[in-house]
């Protein structure tokens, strides 16, 4: 079957909702305690999955991997990216506030083997590798989705060979609104799923944020740094593309920011590198 594969915190479970809410609708199933309850039922047609990235397993840095590729065949299989600071800051607050991973300072979270920031970039040099040696490989970055959600959905779902009712898109990305995730999470029927929090007093154990809520910064300028000096000497993907793009960079200035009615980039199958 199609697999997603992503490192923690890269809007997998964003994705998740949407897709199932959309197969959902498509099929009828108007019945479900809650949208991911399909992904129990006969035909599921989506793999999801961090590898050796996943945090609750605990695996350090060097005991990742390596990936059998065979495993996958010629299915198509999605890679899903991410800024990488921003996927380390929102890795320290799971791994704090949700899943209750770690105990010590945001300084330790980025050096730690099995979460910090060498942890992350690990798994990408994997993705990097894995790619090469997938049949039908494709790349979508969070930014990209965020960026115009409904044109992107559309092309993950033809990109799936799923069949396409373009009517159910725009009701689907409409109900999976930050505010109305977040909502869903603290009720009976999402109780256990991805979505539900941690502690309903606690802001940061939600999963998903409230929509245009800031977030301090956890890490200091030092930490930041060392972070940026891991990424400098261990990544390897920086000439592709398609991991280029997962590099951090300053934001561009309000004025230059692309609109919300921008195009989606086609998620197109990337070039496969001579190395």
């Amino acid at each position: 079957m199609p697999a997603v594969a992503s490192y923690p915190k890269s809007g997998r479970t964003w994705l998740r909702f949407m897709l199932d809410d959309y197969l959902a609708r498509l099929r009828g199933d108007a019945d479900l305690q809650n949208v991911f309850a399909i992904e129990q039922k006969p035909g599921y047609p989506v793999l999801w999955t961090h590898f050796y990235g996943a945090m609750l397993a605990r695996r350090p840095y060097w005991a990742m991997g390596p990936i059998d590729a065979s495993q996958l065949g010629d299915v198509p299989v999605l890679i899903l990216t991410r800024d990488l600071l921003d996927t380390l800051r929102s890795a320290y607050h799971h791994a704090v506030h949700r899943i209750a991973v770690f105990e010590g300072t945001p300084a330790d979270f980025v050096r730690c083997p099995r979460y910090g920031i060498a942890k992350i970039v690990t798994f990408y040099n994997q993705m990097h590798d894995l790619r090469r040696r997938l049949q039908r490989p494709y790349m979508l970055d969070y930014a990209q989705l965020k960026q115009c959600t409904p044109d992107t959905l559309t092309q993950v779902i033809a990109m799936f060979e799923l069949p396409l009712d373009t009517a159910l898109i725009d009701p689907v990305v409409e109900a999976a609104s930050a505010e109305r995730m977040r909502s869903l999470g603290t009720t009976p029927d999402y109780a256990g799923t991805p979505l539900a929090p941690a502690d309903t007093q606690n802001p940061d154990s939600f999963k998903v944020r409230s929509a245009g809520s800031p977030r301090a910064d956890p890490f200091s300028p030092d930490d930041l740094a060392y972070a940026m000096q891991v990424i400098d000497a261990l990544y390897l993907p920086k000439d592709d593309p398609g991991f280029a793009r997962c590099l951090p960079s300053p934001p561009p200035p309000e004025a230059e920011q692309p609109a919300s009615d921008t195009p989606a980039e086609p998620i197109a199958q990337p070039e496969r590198s001579a190395a």
